[in-house]
């Protein structure tokens, strides 16, 4: 209830959200790593750690701000841009590498397929 409204942030684990943030902009979309008050720090926000996030999903962290005049297309686009840029991110990552050797398993990045 205490928020601005129109901001999405999401973390991603095992994956370095400046990465990201070039692939997205390749795909179009403008977006922002970590909180607005850490922008253009190396380190993890320290809003984010403040708040519980550990510092691997801090460094994915991704932040959008939706408008009036974001449409669902738009929404859908970035959704898939995400997955798609997250998965290809992860498997080039040897922390993910090692997390799925260990576990025995993938982290979900939306729909599979």
């Amino acid at each position: 209830k205490r928020r601005l409204p129109g901001n999405a942030d999401f973390c991603f684990d095992y994956i370095d959200g400046s990465n990201l943030l070039v692939m997205l902009d390749m795909d179009g979309i403008c977006a922002s790593a970590g909180s607005a008050c850490s922008a253009g720090q190396s380190e993890p926000s320290h809003v984010l750690t403040a708040i519980g996030v550990g510092e691997r999903q801090a460094r994915g962290a991704l932040r959008l701000t939706l408008s009036g005049t974001t449409t669902r297309e738009d929404i859908d686009y970035v959704v898939e841009r995400i997955r798609v840029n997250v998965a290809e991110l992860r498997e080039k990552s040897t922390a993910y590498q090692e997390y799925e050797k260990t576990q025995g398993k993938k982290l979900l990045t939306g729909k599979q397929g």
